[in-house]
């Protein structure tokens, strides 16, 4: 059996703990910014306009294509706007491709619609909005790392405290 220190699991637990605090303060900060970007900003329908492609490594380290859509929508002002999503839209992106290969007549294909917010203020400033994880996704992965990071640092310092004795 192998002996490990226990000031190892003390500082190793006050680390995780430590790096858990962190994390939970940069998803309060990003929590705070998706509420505000969501307060103060519109919901409105956009199209696929293009695409970009980006190689990126799944969970199991193959590489897998990535398709990141250039979306673009109308204000309330009736101004048009275009911006590249941050999120990964494959599937609207396969429907965009196969439309235009068709010129968008094959009604199995029509021109792919995205949701979109978008600031009042500043228009030119949106995301895409099509489910809540496309709004709150970043929030919740921290929440969960910071737990994973609490619990491994607080079962360290209770084995130290238990070991301790």
């Amino acid at each position: 059996m192998i002996s490990l220190p226990l000031k190892n699991f003390y500082f190793f637990g006050n680390f995780f703990l430590g790096v858990s605090i962190f994390l939970f303060a940069v998803m309060i900060y990003f929590a705070a910014d998706s509420l505000r970007f969501i307060q103060n900003s519109v919901e409105a329908e956009g199209v696929i306009a293009d695409y970009t492609v980006k190689n990126e490594s799944d969970s199991e380290g193959r590489s897998v294509k990535n398709y990141y859509p250039l979306i673009e929508y109308i204000d309330i002002s009736g101004v048009t706007h275009r911006f590249m999503s941050e999120t990964v839209m494959n599937f609207e992106v396969d429907v965009f491709i196969k439309g235009r290969e068709s010129g968008f007549t094959n009604p199995v294909y029509p021109m792919p619609k995205v949701k979109v917010r978008y600031l009042i203020a500043s228009p030119g400033e949106a995301r895409a909005a099509r489910s809540f994880a496309d709004l709150w996704g970043i929030v919740i992965a921290y929440v969960i790392l910071s737990v994973i990071f609490a619990l491994v640092g607080g079962t360290l310092l209770w084995l130290h405290k238990k070991n301790k004795k």
